[in-house]
């Protein structure tokens, strides 16, 4: 229900207000004009026109159809490489191969894109100028040399569209639980059965959802809305172990990789006398080093098939990203392979975790597998990444639409994440102050071990949780960008850039491990920029990940394209393939990048989910010469520790991120 109307005037100062709508996500804003008042609120949007499950048949059909033609514009060779040496990770499950090969002009790859070698899948380490360091699952073959094309997601929309057009007709009725299939009627659940659960030091709020889970009868679903740090995997993993406890059949699924990996960590450490329980199917150089001895591979003698009914007959816990149930479910027939077992749907429970960045038309895949549907995510953070422009529930994530049915719908409240100075603000701004802060994670702060002087001791103080640099002279230019057939532009801020580096190296010279400190950029360019100077220059290995790759001007507008969920989800040293951290961060460097609020600024929910990565300090980097329209950084603006530097501030540090940035980009 929308109240925002009520408001005439600021409450705290008596201006007037100025309504916000974001052309993105659930939210709607009401800021003060004043620019010395911090006052805002934020409501939840769900209009009587809002899309709720089941959706049209045709406005999923049709996301499917225009996703993978978008994506099949990026099926490009890009170089011919050759093999030059390789090597084997310490725990021998990846191949590291360097290739000798001349990148076509402008085709930027960054750590972690996928791409293929001949017909073998890599997963890119490091680019330098004449070669490339590809991660390859050890199992595999590799030619000496071979073409290199971008690899791009097609399998996960030909198998949603086998499943919706051919197969749910027959044994995937349940399907039309989500999609009004022609000619089906829904499955009704049947009743929920009351249980008690083990003692898990559970706080009462989840306790409460753990049983409604394991209570649900076949053909139900909840959906589990999770803000930053109040323990969705906990939730999942607590779920996942009294389900097994009953003989159910689990799937852990998401987009990302991390998800998987993290809720199987979390049963881990929650009961180790389970891992003979689990299996993890999945490119071990995108798995994480603990669960990475938990992949399963076909033996020498044993083919896919085989190799997949083993798994099946003898593990109960599977987890896999959506894309590789897509691969097994078209390649390796695994609907007809679990028929043929007596297993259909062949899992009793699903958990598809960071479902807010699942579109319904790729969900579809995991629905069709299983009897019960947990959904978790928050609509507040990373929405669905849809390449086409349009409007059908299709291209809704399935966290929103499943979330629309408020009788379906927990929230999580209590975070234990990071410090309350950040997470109050992020509560204020997004959750409308209903997160609640767990003592054990208010007070964090950074431990620095040497002190340091300036303006750079002053930004990196333990005491001041949350600070915000103004520099006096930022400005961004555009690089020219290309992936696949498509050209575009991404912004590069060199001031912002010699700020974070010296914040950077200041903080690791005072004893904060690198693998404590991230660096998130609004644009691709930027984020190359800074990770270019600090390891050729500072000779550091750091995180850098940023939150768009390039704007393109369609349909007379500009649009931009977000970087893979996995990025802001997976704050890891991504070229140590012997080497994965965690999601969540000491300290966040964040550079705004734009001197202007550009369309890229103003989804607050990618920004939601960058500042939330900060356990105990957010840096936040601005060249910003007004903030109007993103009132979310007004706030945390006002609520910062407010600083401002020019450029002899950044000497020598500024000379050398301008000469390298002049090398790298080409307008």
């Amino acid at each position: 229900m929308w109240q925002l109307h009520s408001y005439k005037r600021c409450i705290k100062c008596g201006y007037h207000l100025q309504p916000i709508f974001p052309p993105g996500g659930n939210l709607r804003f009401l800021s003060c004009k004043n620019p010395k008042c911090d006052f805002i609120v934020s409501e939840p949007l769900i209009s009587s026109t809002h899309d709720k499950l089941p959706v049209p048949y045709y406005d999923v059909l049709k996301v499917i159809e225009n996703e993978r033609r978008e994506a099949e514009k990026n099926v490009v060779i890009i170089g011919q490489g050759r093999i030059i040496d390789t090597s084997i990770s310490k725990d021998k499950t990846v191949n590291i191969a360097k290739i000798e090969v001349k990148i076509k002009e402008d085709y930027i790859l960054r750590p972690y894109d996928s791409v293929f070698f001949g017909q073998t899948l890599g997963i890119v380490a490091e680019q330098t100028k004449d070669s490339l360091t590809l991660l390859f699952d050890v199992s595999k073959n590799l030619p000496k040399e071979a073409p290199l094309k971008i690899a791009e997601p097609l399998m996960l929309y030909d198998s949603a569209a086998a499943i919706l057009q051919e197969k749910a007709a027959g044994d995937g009725k349940h399907v039309s639980r989500f999609v009004q299939i022609p000619g089906l009627l829904p499955l009704e659940p049947s009743g929920k059965i009351d249980v008690s659960i083990g003692n898990y030091d559970l706080d009462q709020e989840k306790q409460t959802i753990v049983k409604e889970v394991i209570s649900m009868p076949n053909w139900d679903y909840i959906a589990i809305e999770g803000p930053p740090g109040t323990g969705k995997t906990t939730v999942i993993a607590v779920a996942a172990a009294e389900a097994l406890q009953r003989g159910y059949s689990i799937l852990i699924t998401s987009h990302a990789n991390v998800a998987v990996d993290n809720a199987l960590e979390r049963i881990l450490r929650l009961n180790e006398n389970l891992k003979d329980e689990i299996v993890r199917i999945g490119h071990p150089a995108k798995v994480s080093k603990t669960i990475r001895p938990y992949i399963d591979k076909p033996r020498p003698d044993e083919g896919r098939k085989d190799w997949l009914t083993r798994v099946i007959l003898r593990k109960r816990i599977i987890g896999m990203t959506i894309a590789k149930l897509a691969v097994c479910d078209l390649i390796y027939g695994l609907d007809a392979l679990s028929k043929n077992l007596g297993r259909w749907p062949l899992f009793d429970y699903v958990f598809i975790d960071e479902s807010s960045t699942v579109p319904l038309c790729t969900a579809i895949i995991p629905i069709y597998y299983s009897k019960r549907w947990v959904i978790l995510g928050d609509t507040r953070q990373l929405p669905p990444i849809i390449r086409t422009f349009h409007k059908y529930a299709g291209a809704w994530s399935l966290m929103e639409l499943a979330s629309a049915n408020q009788e379906k719908t927990r929230m999580l409240t209590i975070q234990r994440r990071g410090n309350i100075v950040i997470f109050e603000a992020i509560s204020k701004l997004f959750y409308q102050d209903k997160l609640r802060h767990h003592e054990t994670a208010s007070q964090s702060s950074l431990n620095l071990s040497v002190k340091v002087d300036g303006w750079v001791g002053e930004a990196l103080e333990p005491k001041r949780p949350l600070v915000w640099i103004q520099t006096s002279s930022g400005f961004m230019d555009w690089c020219k960008i290309k992936r696949g057939r498509i050209e575009g532009a991404s912004g590069a801020n060199p001031v912002e850039a010699a700020a974070a580096v010296k914040l950077y190296d200041a903080a690791v010279s005072s004893g904060v491990q690198q693998s404590n400190i991230a660096i998130i950029a609004t644009y691709r360019a930027q984020a190359n920029l800074i990770r270019k100077v600090l390891r050729e220059v500072k000779r550091k290995e750091p995180i850098v990940v940023s939150l768009y790759q390039y704007k393109i001007e369609r349909r007379r507008e500009e649009e931009y394209e977000p970087e893979e969920t996995e990025d802001l989800l997976d704050l890891r040293l991504a070229e140590t393939v012997d080497s994965f951290q965690g999601r969540e961060k000491d300290l966040i460097i964040y550079s705004v990048t734009a001197h202007f609020e550009h369309k890229a600024l103003l989804d607050y929910r990618r920004i939601n989910v960058a500042f939330t990565r900060a356990r105990c300090k957010l840096i936040i980097l601005s060249s910003l010469q007004s903030i109007i329209q993103t009132p979310w950084l007004k706030y945390l603006k006002r609520k910062a520790h407010q600083m401002e530097i020019n450029e002899d501030a950044l000497k020598p540090e500024l000379d050398i991120v301008k000469s390298i940035h002049s090398s790298i980009c080409r307008l």
